[in-house]
């Protein structure tokens, strides 16, 4: 079971949704949980914030994110 500290999950939506419309792609949230957490929870403030770093940072550069092959044929 995943912890979200409130407010968090809105946040990592909002990046998911800018990153989705820029690749026309899904963001893969479950490669990012180490980005996303922190001592107290699976997806926290900061967290959302340094995933919001690595999204805008990837659009800049126009580069999608890493997908490990077989990540969308996986149930989470």
């Amino acid at each position: 079971m995943f912890s979200a500290e409130p407010g968090a999950m809105a946040m990592i939506e909002a990046s998911m949704e800018k990153y989705s419309r820029h690749f026309e792609q899904e963001f893969p949230l479950y490669v990012y949980l180490r980005v996303t957490q922190n001592e107290k929870y699976n997806f926290s403030i900061e967290g959302a914030l340094r995933l919001a770093a690595v999204i805008d940072r990837a659009i800049a550069e126009n580069v999608a994110v890493y997908v490990p092959e077989g990540y969308h044929d996986r149930l989470y």
